[in-house]
Order: C-alpha cells, then structure tokens, then sequence
C-alpha cells in the first residue's frame, strides 16, 4: 500500500431490508391496482377464487370458467408485473431482477 492511501472495503450491495421493501412495495401496490378494476378475486389465487366461487353457489360450466379465468389473468398479469416490480426496484436503487422466491433457498 502506498503512503497516504486508505484502503477501503468493498462496496456492498443493496441491504436485504431495502430489497424486501422495494419488493413489497411493487407487489401491494401492483395487485392492489389491478385489484380495483373488478378483477379483485382474480388476480390473486386461482384455488382460493375457485373456493369463494364455489362456495357463491358457482358450480359446472360457470365453476370451471371462472377457474380458467383467473389462471388466464394471472398468467397476462405475470410480465406486467415483472416490469412493474424492476420500476419500484430501480426508484429504490437495486437492481432488476429481485431475490429468488423462498421455495428455491432450500
């Protein structure tokens, strides 16, 4: 090392605080705004929007329809909020992509 230099450590990442607020700030605010537009029940869980329609008094045809349109509309709503979520990342200075879903860490 020359004299008169500091050696500095290296620079760190993004915290894992920071990540899982940008994270969860794009997923609330994503879902939530889709939510509003009377596709509530359908944008979130296939299984769970086939319970409560079931349980309404759906059955047949109609059960089944909705079923296939909730997994339709999860499946368009995927890229968009692929896209949306890597806007949040960058305003909260990470970068895109975010962590891996705790399923795929063990």
């Amino acid at each position: 090392m020359r004299r008169g230099t500091v050696k500095r450590p290296p620079e760190q990442g993004p915290s894992a605080r920071t990540a899982f607020f940008a994270d969860t700030t794009a997923l609330i605010l994503f879902f939530t705004t889709t939510g509003i537009i009377s596709i509530a029940l359908v944008s979130f869980q296939v299984p769970i929007y086939a319970a409560i329609i079931a349980f309404s008094g759906a059955s047949g045809a109609g059960l089944v329809c909705g079923i296939l349109g909730a997994a339709l509309m999860m499946l368009c709503l995927g890229r968009p909020y692929g896209a949306f979520l890597n806007g949040v990342r960058k305003l909260f200075g990470l970068p895109a992509g975010g962590n891996k879903p705790m399923s795929l860490n063990g």
